[in-house]
């Protein structure tokens, strides 16, 4: 960005000094110190309001080993319920649901190679619903507890984890 400001603070400065009358210059310098103090005001803003976020900027580094402070109890209670209607399946997969970290693939799509992954694997395993995996497991997070994945297969008896 300061790469950008200065070209750009160099190109009005030349044009405002290559012309041939002194109106025409003193007009262009001027236009080009407005530019610059709208840029340094814009920077200055935001600087202002990536210190007052309550959640890290995009500049910052995020710690994606962090676990949630709290889960709610609807969460929990949602993703036992859906845990229960696996539990009566006979499965030797379990298909956890794509996972990101940083930026990635946005949820639809996650989900979608999920489903394709499992229709995939159907023809020679026993897996689970991927749909009613997701939601036993927390369904549109981007990373999941392993502990809750290891959990979830010795309740269904799945010798795999893919």
């Amino acid at each position: 960005m300061k790469k950008f400001i200065g070209c750009l603070l160099l190109c009005l400065l030349t044009a405002a000094w290559g012309g041939t009358k002194e109106e025409e210059n003193a007009e262009a310098q001027r236009e080009a110190e407005e530019l610059v103090a709208r840029i340094k005001a814009m920077l200055a803003d935001k600087e202002r309001r990536a210190k007052t976020l309550p959640y890290p900027d995009a500049t910052q580094d995020i710690d994606l080993r962090q676990e949630p402070e709290w889960i709610s109890g609807w969460r929990q209670e949602e993703q036992s319920r859906f845990a229960g209607y696996l539990s009566g399946s006979e499965i030797d997969t379990l298909l956890v649901p794509c996972q990101v970290q940083a930026n990635g693939i946005d949820t639809a799509n996650r989900s979608l190679m999920t489903a394709s992954l499992a229709q995939a694997l159907s023809g020679s395993l026993r897996v689970a619903d991927p749909y009613l995996v997701a939601r036993a497991l927390g369904d549109g997070e981007r990373r999941l507890d392993p502990q809750n994945v290891l959990r979830l297969a010795t309740q269904l008896g799945a010798k795999r984890i893919v």
